[in-house]
């Protein structure tokens, strides 16, 4: 069973207009950029660019019904977004670290309970981590890059918070 979007505060809040609820895995995915591949092992690239609310993969990624998988270091996922906090179902068997990196609108930091200051992430058990937390609502469209240090991470969902 995947944890709710809930946080020790109570539900994520969801503002109008944000980026909705987005699932990775082959089963319900939504707001693929391009084709989606499809179950399997694909060798993947960014696109050119994104449009609002759109994610893509690139390097070596086993897809699966209900989640996405990393098979190498440095496999990357980005996300166009807008929200005040992003988070994101993951896990893995071991620990990895990943990296996350928000650029646009002046974003200085993304530190939150999950992420440090120099924006590291440690993926362990399953559950929803806490990628970004922004000092308020963000109307400008972000992009938000993860990039794996290790294989075997799962990626589940994004929810989204403002």
């Amino acid at each position: 069973m995947l944890p709710s979007a809930t946080t020790a505060e109570g539900p994520v809040p969801i503002a109008n207009g944000q980026t909705p609820e987005t699932y990775l895995g082959s089963a319900r995915a939504s707001d693929f950029a391009g084709s989606y591949p499809g179950d399997g092992s694909h060798d993947l690239t960014f696109p050119a660019s994104l449009q609002p609310n759109e994610w893509a993969l690139e390097g070596k990624w086993d897809i699966s019904s209900q989640f996405i998988t990393t098979t190498a270091a440095s496999d990357r996922l980005e996300l166009q977004f807008q929200a005040r906090d992003v988070y994101l179902v993951m896990s893995a068997a071991t620990p990895v670290t990943a990296h996350v990196v928000v650029t646009g609108a002046g974003i200085a930091s993304v530190e939150t309970e999950d992420v440090s200051s120099a924006g590291e992430l440690t993926v362990s058990t399953a559950r929803l981590y806490h990628l970004v937390h922004l000092p308020d609502q963000k109307q400008a469209t972000l992009t938000l890059t993860l990039t794996f240090d290790a294989p075997e991470v799962q990626a589940f969902a994004f929810t989204f918070g403002s």
